[in-house]
């Protein structure tokens, strides 16, 4: 009973609910079962009020550099960008859904939360009180971000063994959505940094720098034929959206050794959607905690076509550069 409404209610809850409103005979499954045991979910998350129109800073700016190298690499870290009190607060929230029993994913090392926890206050606070709100509409535009109603929280656990793990394949790598059959889900992925990851196999962010316009040919002429789940790994949906391994990694080009981001806390990465990316094991004694945001730009589907063909398409703050 216990471990029932476990598996239910850590997956989509307004899934759920829709589900029981279409059938019948899985709505009478619940009412036999009573309601959900109150001492699984421990204190109630109270829910954040997704603004309708974002903030903006305008001191927060991305420098034409920044702006720059986001639009040729695909990527631009800015480091600090998330207050240290945001940090602590995001980790008192993790840290305690841990200790709820709120993991939720493979036996492996990476783990995520709980879907509720990802959407609690201090998590969101991540990207709505700090200038990381601001440095995305600075990519996307101003007033053109969709505003973001959830986010996921990431965790890679230490290996157990104190032998240095493998390295992964160099087609290891995936671009996020194309394991949904999704070519185009989001344009930004954003990464908040909670701990610290100093050096290489840290279960660090991997990214191939400068590949979103590399393969774009490729990506275009693969959803063109119906071939796209070449560029997802199989193991894409039970990871941190960085996973590594995967039973397709044989169909993608091997890029070689990816570049292992070394964060710090507050630390915020902004990544185009269309970088391949995997995520490291890790050989630390510590955990390594992520949160990511999947961001979209308010035209989004009227876009999504054209980017295959335009990789900076929705990109209206480099475009201006």
């Amino acid at each position: 009973h216990p471990q029932l409404w476990r598996l239910l209610f850590d997956g989509d809850g307004e899934a759920v609910r829709k589900a029981r409103a279409r059938h019948p005979a899985l709505e009478r499954m619940f009412a036999a079962l009573g309601p959900p045991p109150q001492h699984l979910w421990g204190e109630a998350t109270p829910a954040f009020e997704v603004p309708e129109v974002l903030p903006f800073d305008d001191s927060a700016s991305l420098s034409a550099d920044q702006l720059g190298t986001f639009a040729e690499a695909g990527l631009v870290i800015i480091p600090g960008a998330v207050p240290a009190h945001l940090v602590g607060g995001a980790l008192r929230r993790i840290n305690s859904a841990i200790g709820s029993g709120k993991l939720v994913g493979d036996a492996g090392s990476a783990l995520g939360l709980a879907p509720e926890v990802g959407s609690a206050p201090e998590i969101m606070d991540l990207f709505y009180a700090s200038p990381v709100v601001t440095y995305a509409q600075r990519l996307i535009g101003r007033g053109r971000v969709e505003p973001v109603r959830k986010s996921q929280v990431a965790l890679r656990f230490p290996s157990a063994s104190a032998s240095a793990p493998p390295t992964p394949a160099g087609s290891a790598w995936h671009i996020d959505g194309f394991g949904k059959g999704q070519h185009s889900p989001f344009a930004l992925l954003c990464g908040v940094c909670l701990s610290e990851t100093p050096g290489p196999m840290c279960g660090n962010l991997a990214v191939y720098p400068g590949q979103h316009v590399r393969l774009q040919q490729a990506i275009l002429e693969a959803v063109t034929s119906g071939s796209a789940a070449a560029f997802s790994l199989s193991s894409e949906e039970h990871s941190d959206g960085d996973a590594a391994g995967g039973s397709k990694a044989h169909a993608k080009p091997d890029l070689g050794q990816p570049r292992q981001l070394c964060l710090h806390p507050g630390d915020v990465v902004l990544v185009h959607q269309k970088i391949p990316h995997m995520g490291m094991p890790n050989a630390s004694p510590h955990v390594r905690y992520m949160v990511y945001f999947r961001l979209r730009h308010i035209d989004h589907n009227a876009l999504k076509e054209g980017w295959l063909r335009d990789v900076m398409l929705p990109f209206e703050g480099c475009r201006r550069t």
